[in-house]
């Protein structure tokens, strides 16, 4: 299983603090069979919808990048609480670290029990609340949330392989003084 990194920014187009920031464009390709290919975005706030007007984040963004209606998102959570257009759910809960991001995996991957899509996917945006908990952070500390995220995606493989795992890189945070330790982090995904 080849993890595949993303910026979470491809999805935050619309946010203005980040509109001098370049990034490249991850391409998930539909399913062709005759079912919903399912998307279980997972990690901290940013999953669960920080970050917009809306509640929604960069997920609504991701719909209409892939489709509305052509995925059915899952989770365990929904916010907003519903919509007429956008599929609410996910799993992204604020605060939380990478080890608790991880506890929750294998509770979440019920949601592809019995689903035979070839394009199921997981979204995993975890380490943020790890970095800015002990920023300035040591390299253990970094390495253990690297290590959590790994964890995260042997347990996925584990469940079915043929799901495909998006790891998002964090992205610039405030205040400034943190930025180098999540340029470390994301070096040390990477990797």
């Amino acid at each position: 299983m080849q993890k595949i990194i993303i910026t979470m920014m491809i999805f935050l187009v619309s946010a203005p603090a980040f509109a001098n920031i370049t990034v490249r464009k991850a391409t998930v390709t539909k399913a062709v069979i005759g079912t919903l290919a399912k998307i279980l975005p997972i990690g901290d706030s940013l999953s669960l919808g920080s970050g917009g007007t809306d509640s929604f984040g960069y997920r609504n963004n991701l719909q209409d990048l892939l489709g509305i209606g052509e995925y059915n998102f899952v989770g365990t959570l929904s916010s907003p609480a519903s919509d007429a257009t956008y599929d609410v759910n996910h799993s992204g809960v604020s605060g939380e670290t990478s080890s608790q991001i991880e506890a929750r995996i294998n509770t979440n991957m019920s949601y592809f029990t019995g689903y035979n899509s070839l394009k199921n996917s997981v979204l995993i945006h975890a380490g943020t609340n790890d970095v800015t908990t002990c920023s300035p952070c040591s390299g253990a500390q970094l390495d253990t949330a690297v290590t959590n995220v790994q964890d995260m995606i042997d347990l996925i493989v584990a469940k079915d392989t043929r799901i495909s795992v998006y790891i998002a890189l964090i992205i610039p945070h405030k205040p400034a003084g943190i930025d180098a330790d999540i340029t470390t982090y994301n070096s040390k995904l990477v990797t």
